[in-house]
């Protein structure tokens, strides 16, 4: 066996694969005993019914839906009076939760996808996410990660470029990314 053959075998084995994208463990200190906090514990079709049912939904309503390697996740219902981060906190939520493997984390509008995010990205986000007690990276730094990695479903571009590791600016980009584009694009049309 020549040696390029040698080495292109070792690469794919030694290559990161969606089950080691998916372990949670390289974020130990995010570890919780309780067990809604349990990570990659429920399917998508169980991850809407769990987090709907959530006395930490704040009425927000989701469905989720395996589709080949997207995981696609869909605000059914955003009552008025939640807080406009509880989609961004779902995104999260259902990163830590869902078990399946997928490639990219679909977040669609009745169908229509709008936003992707990696399969790895939605990983750390949500293996660091604590909710319901305190615990859990700083939510900002998280919000940071997902804006900067947010992508336009359609090209696969990203939704804004900007971020330069300034932490009051990447703030900043963020909390507008979210307030502006993820948002009103995504979230703000189940509004009820």
């Amino acid at each position: 066996m020549n040696a390029l053959k040698a080495f292109s075998i070792i690469s794919v084995l030694i290559a990161p694969t969606a089950a080691f994208a998916t372990d949670c463990t390289a974020w130990r200190s995010f570890v919780a005993s309780e067990d809604y906090l349990k990570p990659l514990s429920l399917s998508p079709s169980e991850v809407a019914v769990v987090l709907n049912a959530s006395e930490y939904s704040s009425g927000l309503e989701v469905s989720t839906e395996l589709r080949g390697q997207e995981l696609w996740l869909d605000i059914t219902l955003f009552p008025g009076d939640a807080p406009a981060v509880a989609g961004t906190a779902a995104i999260m939520k259902v990163g830590r939760l869902v078990d399946a493997d997928f490639d990219a984390l679909v977040l669609s509008d009745d169908g229509t996808p709008i936003f992707s995010i990696s399969e790895p990205v939605s990983r750390e986000l949500g293996c660091q996410f604590i909710w319901g007690r305190e615990g859990g990276e700083n939510p900002i730094h998280l919000m940071r990660i997902l804006m900067k990695n947010l992508m336009r479903y359609e090209t696969g571009k990203p939704v804004a470029t900007g971020f330069t590791g300034s932490l009051l600016g990447d703030t900043n980009l963020a909390l507008q990314i979210n307030n502006e584009v993820l948002v009103p694009e995504w979230a703000f049309s189940s509004i009820r």
